[in-house]
């Protein structure tokens, strides 16, 4: 007995263009949680890097016993890193990314983040950094001078 050999074995024209379809949806949604997240992932890098700057004065305080510390311009959406000594000649400065804010910063005279000689905080308080999607970073500095991101 003799088989057919006549079976094609490729894709049609319309199963590529449903093929392509699909996939073309699938990458439009997967673009607009990839936008979510990078905010997300934004706040995260942002709150770690003010953190790391808040330490970085603590330590130079208690090194070098003089006082180091952040002076925050919440309007602004920036800060900078200080010698107490002359607040008016920032060491660093710092600006947020457009999609972060300042959401409440408190409890710091002048805004202004100081540290004693012995790396205790001289007020305790709390800054809160907020994203365009309304996700919040709360940075929390004890009087001990401990400094933790939530």
């Amino acid at each position: 007995m003799k088989k057919n050999t006549n079976n094609p074995k490729g894709l049609t024209l319309i199963e590529i263009m449903i093929t392509i379809s699909i996939i073309i949806i699938l990458l439009g949604i997967s673009i607009v949680f990839i936008k979510e997240y990078n905010v997300k992932v934004q706040l995260v890098v942002t709150s770690s890097e003010l953190k790391s700057n808040i330490n970085k004065a603590r330590e130079k305080t208690i090194s070098e016993q003089k006082i180091y510390g952040i002076h925050f311009f919440e309007s602004e959406n920036r800060y900078e890193f200080i010698l107490a000594e002359s607040p008016e000649n920032p060491i660093e400065s710092y600006t947020l990314d457009q999609e972060i804010t300042f959401s409440q910063i408190s409890s710091f005279t002048d805004d202004i983040l100081k540290f004693n000689k012995a790396g205790g905080a001289s007020e305790s308080g709390i800054i809160i950094l907020e994203n365009t999607n309304q996700n919040n970073k709360t940075i929390t500095i004890n009087p001990s001078g401990y400094i933790y991101a939530e």
